[in-house]
Formats: structure tokens, sequence, C-alpha cells
């Protein structure tokens, strides 16, 4: 009964470990990225950001993606403050491959009052560029 109970625990955490390379290797592999309606503009920002990076081609169309990017807005930009936070997923599977930390933006002088979702998606695609290669 032991013994069973081990190969079990032994094929979980093998299986596990396959999903996790499946995973990062759909990320890597990926060319096409389509980016979700979002609110605030959010997804605007991250047209954007994600054009100037240049990692991957951006298509209009979600049937044509190999990776969508989802984006969870919260905040009031008229009181100056949003959260972001960033999901990339398997445009087929639907499986998260990537998630950002939540980033919060803030408007002020000091930054051109550039709306805070705007400040949010900057850093959310700076953990993108540390993260994925």
């Amino acid at each position: 009964m032991r013994r069973i109970a081990v190969v079990i625990g032994i094929l979980l955490v093998s299986s596990v470990a396959f999903s996790e390379q499946v995973s990062n290797t759909s990320l890597a592999e990926g060319k096409k990225i389509f980016v979700e309606p979002a609110e605030k503009e959010a997804d605007v920002a991250m047209l954007k950001q994600l054009h100037e990076w240049g990692r991957w081609k951006i298509v209009g169309d979600q049937a044509e993606a190999d990776l969508l990017v989802r984006l969870r807005v919260s905040g009031n930009a008229a009181w100056g403050v949003g959260r972001v936070q960033a999901f990339i997923l398997d445009a087929k599977t639907k499986e998260t491959l990537w998630t950002s930390e939540s980033r919060k933006g803030v408007r002020s002088v000091f930054h051109g009052y550039a709306s805070p979702f705007t400040r949010s998606i900057s850093g959310i695609v700076k953990q993108m560029k540390q993260e994925i290669k």
C-alpha cells in the first residue's frame, strides 16, 4: 500500500513539472499576441507598451493569436490612483502562462499627470521584460 502511495506521489510531481515545462514553452514560442479589451483604456496603454517593446506581433483578431493578454483593472483616474494586474494566457487552451504583480499607479505633477493606469502598465511591461525571455 505504501509503494502505491509513493508511485502515485511521483507521478503527480512528474505531471506538474511537465505541465510547467509546457506552459513555459508555450510562452517562449508565442509569436502573435492579442490584448483583450479592458476598462479605463488600460488595453490601449498595454498595446502601446507592447508595440514599443516589439517582443510579439500584435494582432487585432483573437483567432490569429498564440497568446492573450487579460487585464484586471481597478481604481479611479479622477482620484489619480489605479491598479492593474496582467495575465498572459495560451490563446487556444486559455491556460494562464504568466501573471504579473498587481501594480499601483499614481497620477502626480512629477509624472506629467499621466494616467495612473498607464503608469501601472509601464511597471507590468518592465516586469515582463525581466521575466519573459
